[in-house]
């Protein structure tokens, strides 16, 4: 007889289910998935280069995004968008091979300081790993067949991996030492001007080129405004954008602006030299770059000259003087008055008097009060947030009609922050929800339509990232932003 022994029956190996966000245990830690930002402690404006890269020591036959990550207080860019196949390579972690591709790099630029949160990635992606057969018969060939290497399968099993969440903390810009001409570039810039000509005559046209090159939130940096003197009629910009993205430097490119300006007058005159500055994070310190400033000769256009001057000419070809002691006839009719009767001191004078002073009197209060509005930065920021809006929901209807989703949802974002920025004088660092929230709150604006300002920022920054039909979430997008903006500025 043989002696007892004891067999412990534990739970098998089940078939995979495609569903479980749960991988076989041949699969645990084999694949996964890495965010890696570049820096996470940044100024506001200053671009981060974010990468998801996943690894893996199986082969993985198919893998798709199943949960994006949101990047709420940043403008996004894709940078290895239309990139083709992956670029993989290995790595050794604890003397294992990982084979290492990176799937997605991606341009952050942060809009408001304080402590921000990238949100978690997830993939899910399909691998295959080796599973060994169990047998339990007796037969010597299924003995020596059951070792390992003759005696494993192929199986394939749902893979779900996702990323840490990443805190990014933004510090505010420097408030000491800003230049005047600062207004939001931040990165490493250079700055050139250039004008087709500067010989001309009066009403003919001349264009004034001033670009903007370098690596930073080129696509949101405010252009320099020259200082044209008051005789030129200037028209509205053609501003024009050169990008180029690449996973080591993020976004770099050219922005130029065009002005066709027209002067009306002629003589000689000078456009000033023109000043721009931004925010180098490298340095922790605010440059100052200009153009040259250019003198302008303009001559007398002959072809438009006034009627008046021709009658003069056409009515004084008749006179010729005789003699020096005779004068040609006074044709007009005279004004004549009464011998001793003087306007000094009449009552018509000194109605005069008081009207001028009482027009003196009214003008001083108004310059006095344009006086104090330019001084009160806020009060003008607020008069021009309507008009300011509207100027951005143009530009982004124009990019919505010509499918630029980057552009369309860029001006979107600055038209619904912007006007709630210059409306209720709240610095775009210190801008979120909450205080949106609160603000609008403070000056009894409903509750409903507070609710609906925050799902239309909330929407502007999702719907670039959500998958459906693009032009029906950006006709979707402008409707909401316009009809907030709208019935925001009602209430206010």
């Amino acid at each position: 007889n043989s002696s007892p022994f004891e067999i412990e029956v534990v739970a098998g190996n089940t078939s995979t289910d495609s569903g479980s966000k749960t991988a076989s245990k041949s699969a645990k830690d084999e694949v996964f998935l890495k965010a890696v930002a570049n820096k996470t402690d940044v100024y506001v404006g200053e671009q981060i280069i974010l990468t998801y890269r996943i690894y893996s020591k199986v082969s993985i036959t198919s893998m798709q995004i199943s949960q994006k990550p949101s990047y709420g207080g940043f403008w996004t860019k894709n940078l290895t968008e239309g990139a083709g196949a992956l670029q993989r390579s290995t790595e050794l972690i604890d003397d294992e091979e990982y084979m290492v591709a990176d799937i997605q790099t991606s341009a952050l630029i942060p809009q408001k300081a304080g402590q921000l949160t990238i949100d978690p990635m997830e993939i899910e992606c399909i691998v295959q790993v080796r599973q060994q057969r169990q047998t339990r018969s007796n037969d010597p060939f299924d003995i020596f067949f059951n070792d390992p290497f003759f005696n494993t399968t192929i199986s394939t099993v749902n893979k779900f991996v996702s990323t840490e969440p990443i805190k990014v903390n933004v510090k505010p810009l420097p408030t000491d030492k800003r230049p005047a001409s600062y207004g939001n570039a931040v990165g490493q810039f250079t700055i050139k001007s250039s004008i087709d000509k500067t010989e001309l005559k009066a009403n003919e046209a001349f264009t004034l080129t001033i670009s903007v090159s370098g690596r930073g939130n080129i696509d949101l940096l405010e252009m320099p405004q020259p200082d044209f003197p008051p005789d030129f009629e200037v028209y509205e910009p053609k501003v024009t954008l050169d990008t180029k993205a690449t996973n080591r430097n993020g976004v770099q490119g050219t922005k130029k602006a065009e002005y066709l300006v027209i002067p009306r007058a002629h003589g000689d005159f000078t456009i000033p030299s023109t000043e721009f500055s931004y925010f180098d994070p490298s340095k922790k310190a605010y440059c100052i770059l200009s153009v040259p400033e250019y003198s302008l000769k303009v001559a007398r256009d002959n072809s438009t000259a006034s009627s008046t001057d021709m009658a003069m000419a056409v009515n004084q070809e008749d006179i010729k003087y005789i003699g020096h002691d005779v004068q040609h006839i006074f044709t007009n009719n005279p004004k004549l008055q009464p011998v001793g009767k003087q306007f000094f001191a009449s009552t018509t004078y000194w109605v005069l008097i008081i009207i001028l002073i009482v027009l003196f009197a009214v003008a001083m209060a108004v310059i006095t009060k344009e006086e104090r509005i330019r001084q009160n930065e806020s009060l003008v920021r607020n008069r021009k947030a309507n008009k300011t809006a509207i100027g951005r929901l143009k530009k982004a209807r124009a990019a919505m009609l010509k499918r630029d989703q980057n552009t369309f949802y860029t001006e979107m974002a600055q038209a619904l922050e912007g006007y709630i920025s210059d409306k209720l004088s709240i610095e775009r660092s210190k801008l979120s929800k909450d205080t949106i929230s609160q603000m609008l709150a403070e000056k009894n604006v409903p509750d409903e339509l507070i609710e609906q300002y925050v799902d239309a920022l909330n929407f502007c920054e999702e719907a670039r990232y959500a998958p459906g039909d693009a032009k029906e979430m950006m006709d979707d997008l402008y409707s909401k932003g316009l009809s907030v903006i709208t019935k925001t500025e009602k209430q206010l």
